[in-house]
């Protein structure tokens, strides 16, 4: 019985270091090139968000303020304390201790 042979395993040919060098330069430039294209493209998207935000901000600023104030004013004419008095102007009637005032013009 013949003794098997030992296999022997072919190595590819192996890439020169040049041409490796080459390809892996060329390939992290692309990949270089379309992020720097990806980031041209988003940033008008970028500055249009921005100006958006700082819209919105301004209009809840305003917002807040409207609502300070109806709240001021919801406070203002539902407190018991202040009833006669909007009331009276509601209605422009006097309470029964004040007078009305008419101020007549000297000819």
């Amino acid at each position: 019985m013949p003794a098997p042979r030992p296999s022997v395993v072919q190595r590819p040919a192996q890439v020169p270091l040049k041409q490796e060098l080459f390809w892996g330069f060329a390939i992290q430039g692309l990949v270089c090139t379309g992020m720097v294209v990806a980031l041209v493209r988003l940033l008008p998207y970028h500055q249009q968000q921005q100006q958006r935000s700082q819209f919105l901000q301004t209009e809840l600023q305003r917002t807040e303020a409207q609502v300070r104030e109806l709240q001021t004013q919801f406070q203002r004419t539902f407190d018991p304390q202040q009833q006669p008095r909007l009331q009276q102007k509601a209605t422009h009637r006097l309470q029964p201790h004040q007078r009305q005032v008419t101020w007549l013009t000297q000819p």
